[in-house]
């Protein structure tokens, strides 16, 4: 037990470029996902409501 924990570790050796690009693609669709987040944000305008009246106003307008 002893002789196992104090052997030396070996180091992996490079990854396969397989792997590389399943990486790279994965940051790529995390970034083009914030990035579209970001700018739906920004370009359709969202109002908060300041009141539930506000919120609900033009829904009775509309019935009535």
């Amino acid at each position: 037990m002893l002789a196992r924990i104090s052997a030396p570790i070996a180091l992996v050796g490079p990854r396969s470029p397989r792997c590389r690009i399943s990486q790279v693609l994965k940051t790529a669709m995390a970034v083009a996902l914030l990035g579209g987040g970001w700018l739906a944000f920004h370009v359709v305008q969202f109002h908060v409501p300041t009141s539930l009246l506000e919120a609900l106003m033009p829904r009775l307008e509309a019935k009535g």
